[in-house]
């Protein structure tokens, strides 16, 4: 018997293998293309429950369908491997993006002294000084100091500029 589907998720993983494993062929359809060929049956561009069997079943007949192989061992690892680098990164985005925009808030001149925001250098200010005020506390040789051990040496110069732009921060002092 076939069996055909939409991939809409990793819940059919489990449900594609079985059905692999009881010697039914297996085919799947591109999520993309039924949703355009939905029009197709009834002139009515909804999408639903009920019509997405039958504009499945019509692409399967016109051949628009990939044979689904199962993976085991290595192949099945590396599938599993692959989704969570992507799930990572799209959480290492989403933390690089709010740290940015709470660095915005924090200290919104420090954004001009470093090409990139995420820098070792920023994330060691960030550590080190909780407040806007204790970095102007601190005196340039303090943050000398600190940059000079993070950075290797590379942003001990702008240690006086970002003395300066803490002393004269338009930063909020509440809600630090």
């Amino acid at each position: 018997p076939w069996l055909a589907y939409e991939p809409t998720g990793p819940y059919s993983n489990c449900l594609r293998e079985w059905l692999v494993e009881a010697d039914c062929r297996v085919v799947q359809v591109n999520p993309y293309q039924v949703h355009r060929a939905k029009e197709l049956r009834d002139n009515n561009p909804t999408k639903s429950d009920w019509k997405d069997p039958g504009v499945i079943a019509d692409l399967v007949w016109q051949g628009c369908y990939r044979e689904v192989r199962p993976m085991t061992g290595v192949y099945a690892e590396l599938r599993a491997a692959s989704g969570e680098w992507a799930s990572l990164t799209k959480q290492h985005t989403a933390l690089g993006n709010e740290f940015q925009g709470l660095l915005e808030v924090w200290f919104p001149e420090l954004t001009e002294q470093f090409r990139d925001p995420l820098a070792q250098s920023v994330r060691a200010l960030v550590e080190r000084y909780p407040r806007v005020e204790a970095i102007a506390q601190a005196g340039p040789k303090r943050l000398t100091q600190l940059l000079h051990r993070v950075s290797h040496g590379r942003a001990t110069a702008r240690a006086q500029t970002i003395w300066e732009a803490a002393c004269a921060s338009v930063a909020p002092a509440s809600g630090q």
